[in-house]
């Protein structure tokens, strides 16, 4: 799909292969992306998937293993996804930081900076300033 779009070379993604315990999850996890329910339960995924929770939690181990984010475990995967959407959704000029908060999930634009801080990263109001720049 990234060799169709011209994102990566034709026969880079020949050799990049997404490991065959991973492809299942993989396409229920893009499913979840697609319909932006990102802050989806194990149960929603194992759903997706078409299995049984102790499968889910083999899946989830190997994804984060192969994607090492800092907490590891499912909950690690929805915040990491939730804040990059929220920096992509915050390059929209006419958006406003509680407009994006309620998109990708947070209660409140409070809520969100409170996420980006406790990631680590700069506040929502600091992206948006860089990226206008």
């Amino acid at each position: 799909m990234l060799a169709a779009c011209g994102v990566v070379a034709p026969s880079v993604a020949r050799r990049a292969r997404t490991p065959m315990m991973l492809e299942r999850p993989w396409r229920a996890v893009r499913r979840l992306a697609e319909r932006f329910a990102l802050s989806a339960t194990l149960g929603e995924l194992g759903a997706l998937a078409e299995v049984s929770g102790r499968q889910v939690d083999r899946f989830v181990s190997e994804f984060t293993r192969a994607f090492p984010m800092s907490g590891g475990g499912w909950r690690a995967v929805t915040v990491h996804f939730r804040l990059k959407t929220a920096v992509l959704f915050l390059s929209a000029e006419d958006a406003t930081i509680a407009e994006v908060a309620h998109a990708v999930g947070y209660g409140s634009a409070d809520a969100m900076a409170k996420a980006f801080r406790d990631a680590g990263v700069p506040s929502p109001s600091t992206i948006r300033e860089a990226l206008r720049r």
